[in-house]
């Protein structure tokens, strides 16, 4: 799929940006401009949302598969804990501290147990202080 014409996203979307193609083909900016009235461009922020789409592409299509992923995961995850060991604060090892017990209290509830797991292993890739590492825990949850 061609990436759309400048002055198409213009005419259509009140905004000449760049986009990124997704595996789906669709498209997300990476550069948000509102013509005429931005005065400078901003950069999307960055998540792992493109990165889960390829994941999940790989998945989809056979390239890749789930153990292959918690293989990776578990790789990373190593690496996460190390740095974020070195890097901790008192107020971080609270916060991890809450979600443990949180967790404990859900242990019943899969859904809010899901989501308590999830925000404990981005907030250990946080602390990681590696940014790119919260946007990995996250395309692989």
């Amino acid at each position: 799929m061609p990436y759309p014409a400048k002055t198409g996203l213009q005419n259509n979307w009140g905004s000449a940006v760049p986009w990124c193609a997704k595996p789906s083909n669709r498209w997300r900016p990476c550069i948000f401009c509102n013509w005429p009235m931005a005065k400078r461009a901003r950069v999307a922020p960055f998540d792992g949302a493109i990165i889960n789409q390829m994941l999940t592409h790989a998945l989809r299509t056979a390239q890749l598969n789930a153990p292959q992923l918690w293989d990776a995961r578990q790789a990373l995850e190593y690496r996460i804990v190390e740095l974020a060991a070195l890097r901790r604060t008192a107020q971080d090892v609270a916060e991890l501290q809450g979600l443990v017990e949180a967790m404990q209290l859900a242990v019943n509830d899969p859904a809010t147990m899901t989501e308590l797991d999830i925000r404990f292993h981005t907030t250990l890739a946080r602390i990681s202080g590696n940014p790119l590492f919260p946007a990995l825990i996250t395309a692989l949850a």
